[in-house]
Order: structure tokens, then sequence, then C-alpha cells
């Protein structure tokens, strides 16, 4: 019976270090779990902290390199328009060159006023002083503005009571009075000049029904140029 009771104390003695055993694996296992979990936690956080810092890094290079094109794209831009600003410029001062080349300046360097080739041959084919000064005044000057106006201006000397009339651009008049000159230095008299463009003037407003001084003398409607 002794023995019995021996056998069954150690028995029950193996069992319960058996459960021992069997609950600190348990409650290891668990510490192992928990561990593993906080061990992926972490790993997973640090993961995501890599992955959004990656992607932050990549955002900011994509906005920095589409900056880049942007700015690179304008300076094209500039580059371009300044390019054609240029040849626009080039062929704009080429045709002022040939215009300019196709014109004549009257009376002496720098005085800015010009005919064309042709206006200044036909001027220059004259035979008097008087019938080159009218075609060159028929070619600077329109009909309507020398209807409107006389040589010098101011009142009439005939008839004081007829309105005043503004004087023609004595600029170019004096262009023409010195380019007339310059072709005819030995017979250009000045009075004689002015009379004959009074004469054309005349004429004209004749030929346009406009009323001219009724005292006029018949000499200053001779000769008129057309």
């Amino acid at each position: 019976m002794s023995q019995d009771k021996n056998s069954g104390s150690r028995r029950g003695t193996i069992e319960n270090d058996n459960s021992r055993n069997d609950q600190e694996k348990d409650h290891s296992g668990e510490h192992i779990e928990e561990e593993v979990v906080e061990t992926s936690s972490s790993e997973n956080e640090d993961n995501d902290e890599t992955t959004f810092s990656q992607r932050s890094q990549r955002n900011e290079g994509t906005e920095i390199i589409m900056r880049t094109l942007l700015k690179l794209r304008k300076e094209i831009k500039d580059v371009r328009e300044t390019q054609v600003n240029m040849m626009n410029a080039q062929m704009n001062q080429g045709v002022q060159n040939e215009n300019r080349n196709d014109q004549v300046e009257i009376g002496h360097q720098g005085s800015q006023v010009f005919v064309t080739r042709a206006q200044w041959d036909t001027a220059d084919s004259r035979e008097t002083f008087e019938k080159m000064g009218v075609s060159l005044v028929s070619c600077l000057f329109a009909t309507e503005e020398l209807l409107a106006s006389n040589l010098r201006g101011g009142k009439s000397k005939i008839n004081k009571n007829s309105p005043q009339k503004p004087a023609l651009n004595q600029v170019i008049i004096s262009a023409i009075q010195e380019a007339v000159k310059n072709k005819f230095p030995a017979t250009f008299k000045k009075s004689l000049f002015g009379m004959a463009i009074n004469n054309h003037i005349t004429a004209l407003r004749r030929q346009n029904n406009v009323p001219v001084e009724p005292d006029a003398p018949q000499e200053l409607l001779m000769n008129a140029e057309q």
C-alpha cells in the first residue's frame, strides 16, 4: 500500500510539473506572439514612414522638374518672340530703305521734303523755273489744300473784304523754291516764282467752281499751270 501511495504521489507531482510546464509554455507563447505583433507593427510604421518620405521626395522632385520645364518653355518662347521681332524690324527697315531709295529729297540734304523719282523726273524736265515750281507744288500739296490756301497766306491784297486764307506749308515751299533756283540759277526770280504758284491756284479754283477775287488783275490769271 505504501508503495502505491508513493507511486501515486510521484505521478501527481509529475502531472503538476507537466501542468506548470504547459502553463509556462502557454505564457511564453503569448509573450512571443505579443513581441512578434509589436515588432510587426513597428516595422509597418517604419515602412509607412519610409514610403511617405519617398513619395514626398518624388513629389518634390516632380515639382522641381515641372518648374524648371515651365521656366525653360518661357525662355524659349521669349527667344522666339525676340527673333521674330528682330526679323520684322529688319524687313521693315529694308522696305523703308527701298522706299527711301525710290524718293528724292528736294531743296537740300536734310530738308525732309521728298517726292517720288517719277515726280522729280517730271518736274526736272520742265523748261522754265515757273513750270518746274508749279509741277512740284502739284506733287506736294493736295488739290483741296491748294483751293483753300494762298502761297503766303494773310489778307488779300486785291480785295480787302475777301476772307483770309491760310498759307501753304512754308517748309515745303522753301524746299521747292530752293530746288527750282538750283536748276535755274540764272533766270530764277522769287516774285515770278510766287506769281506762277498763285496763278496755278487761281486756275484750280476756276476749274473747281470755287469763287475767285472779282477784281484780280488779268496777269495773275495768265500762264496758269495745270
